[in-house]
């Protein structure tokens, strides 16, 4: 993964909401926007877990399983 790069983003890669006329709002690319779901996903999925986009704690869920249980990333 990596930080927000396109043009409209600061010099030290961050998002801002730019100022009128002065500065533009940081554009986020669908690049980084798909970068950033399949790191997330990458951790869902490696535990093993179905995505469910009726569940929003699916992360959590893996996190946990891999902190607090001991879960084994499946491969």
């Amino acid at each position: 993964m990596d930080r927000i790069d396109g043009a409209t983003a600061t010099v030290d890669n961050k998002f801002t909401e730019g100022l009128p006329g002065i500065t533009p709002a940081t554009i986020v690319s669908a690049i980084w926007l798909n970068a950033v779901q399949e790191e997330i996903m990458a951790v869902i999925e490696g535990l093993g877990i179905e995505p469910d986009s009726e569940d929003n704690a699916q992360l959590l869920e893996a996190l946990q399983s891999l902190f607090t249980q001991g879960g084994v990333p499946v491969n």
